[in-house]
């Protein structure tokens, strides 16, 4: 007892309210941890209630929503580094296959763009799936697929004459068939750091093709450089026309042999004179049309040979008849014209008729074509020794000359025609004569005809050949037996 007070139930009660205090400060921390958000431990205790105000402030949070999201995916097939970017930034470096993240994320609905930057310097990459917007998740399914780059193989074929064939091949395959000079280039490309070789599978039918730069290792470009050279020559026999030839792809220059017709043979088959030759080099660009003629001759007839050869007369007496001169041959550039001639191969002369027992005296031999032909023999001369002379470079040559009768003269040549020859006269006397073999055509100048007498007639004289058109030319007299021919070379 205290103070007259009993003590013990004073002090129950002071316990007893320090507990209710305890309670109830007790439910204040229980709420502020409870998920729930409820108070419920707080409804006793007295002034250890509000306690429960305290646990209601806390349950108002929650998990927020992740608000960004990664762009990303796979690469595959890749050997070297390619950059990539999304949406023109972020640049990523990635050397090596797999998976790849860009750094920077985005929120839900942003667009994503995946591009490349730079490409492998020996591989194209190719993006998939590489747009689009996030749909609140992580994209992953970027795909980045790399393959090697392939190059052309390549280069320029020269000198292969329109029409004729060439087969190419590249690795001993992927064969290409070329009929014509120019570019090309073979189907199958090549990775680079692989190996090219170009061959040759088929020649042409004229000439033999060899190559530069056909092999090699691809180097990251394509191949242009390698080189076909198809140096060739096509040869033109006498047809009685015009004839072309087309100037190849790739070629500049030509050679040209030019060689003129032979003289007609006479009635008794004695030969006419032989052609001329002349050689040069013509300066020409692809596709430029030279145009080629080719003499006519070597044959039995008093007619005149294609391309300017002068012709025998037709005599009362057939079999004393001389022989026509021989055509020119000749190639023109600019232009079908005579005067488009760069080159002139001269024709012979015909040769002179017999003199046939109790038939007739000799006929004139015709003249030669040429630059300039030859000039026509005459029948029977009588006392005249006026024989034909051949063309030069400036004029044709004159005409045999008879004193026996007028029509028995020969007629001049002329700028790429040879003269008549002269008619014969008819006899009845009993000898028999062999006249003359027609004359060569030239070199610069024909070869004059000829009379060995005895009531025959004279040869025809010879054309002349012309260089003047064409570079390092030369010409040879008496050069062709047969009708004439003209080769062009590249």
């Amino acid at each position: 007892m205290v103070g007259g007070l009993r003590v013990r139930p004073l002090l129950c009660l002071m316990l007893l309210l320090a507990a209710g205090c305890a309670t109830g400060l007790a439910g204040g921390d229980d709420t502020t941890n409870n998920d729930s958000g409820t108070g419920s431990d707080t409804s006793s205790g007295g002034d250890g209630g509000s306690g429960g105000d305290g646990g209601s402030g806390g349950g108002d949070g929650g998990d927020s929503s992740k608000s960004t999201f990664t762009v990303g995916g796979n690469v595959s097939g890749l050997t070297g580094s390619v950059v990539l970017e999304n949406n023109g930034a972020d640049d990523l470096t990635v050397s090596a296959d797999g998976p790849f993240t860009f750094k920077t994320a985005l929120s839900s609905s942003a667009a994503f763009a995946v591009t490349v930057k730079t490409q492998p310097a020996t591989q194209t990459c190719a993006v998939t799936s590489g747009t689009g917007n996030i749909a609140n998740a992580n994209v992953t399914n970027v795909a980045v697929a790399c393959t090697d780059k392939t190059f052309a193989v390549g280069g320029t074929v020269s000198g292969l004459q329109k029409g004729q064939t060439l087969v190419l091949q590249d690795n001993g395959s992927d064969n290409l068939t070329l009929t014509d000079s120019g570019p090309f280039t073979f189907t199958t490309k090549i990775a680079s750091g692989k190996p090219y070789a170009v061959t040759v599978y088929t020649q042409p039918a004229q000439g033999t093709c060899t190559l530069q730069n056909a092999g090699g290792t691809i180097a990251a470009a394509d191949i242009t450089n390698v080189t076909v050279s198809c140096p060739g020559s096509v040869t033109y026999s006498y047809t009685g026309s015009q004839q072309d030839f087309t100037v190849p792809g790739g070629v500049t220059q030509v050679t040209l042999d030019v060689y003129g017709a032979q003289g007609n043979s006479n009635a008794q088959s004695v030969t006419g004179g032989l052609g001329g030759y002349a050689s040069g080099m013509l300066t020409v660009a692809p596709s430029d049309v030279l145009h080629v003629f080719v003499g006519g001759g070597a044959t039995k007839a008093t007619t005149a040979g294609y391309n300017g050869g002068g012709s025998a007369a037709t005599p009362p007496c057939a079999t004393a008849a001389g022989g026509g001169g021989g055509g020119a041959s000749d190639v023109r550039a600019g232009g079908s014209a005579l005067t488009d001639r760069v080159i002139v191969g001269a024709g012979g002369g015909g040769a002179a008729g017999d003199r046939i027992s109790s038939c007739g005296r000799g006929g004139g031999g015709g003249g030669g074509g040429g630059y300039y032909g030859g000039g026509g023999g005459a029948g029977w001369p009588y006392g005249s020794t006026t024989v034909p002379t051949g063309g030069t470079q400036t004029v044709g040559g004159t005409a045999g000359t008879s004193t026996y009768a007028t029509a028995d003269n020969g007629t001049d040549g002329s700028s790429g025609t040879g003269g008549n020859g002269g008619t014969e006269e008819s006899s009845s006397q009993a000898s028999s004569n062999t006249g003359a073999q027609g004359a060569t055509g030239g070199g610069a100048t024909g070869t004059s005809g000829t009379y060995t007498g005895n009531f025959t007639g004279q040869s025809g004289a010879g054309g002349s050949s012309y260089t003047g058109g064409v570079t390092s030319g030369s010409t040879t007299a008496g050069s062709r037996t047969g009708a004439g021919q003209v080769k062009v070379s590249w």
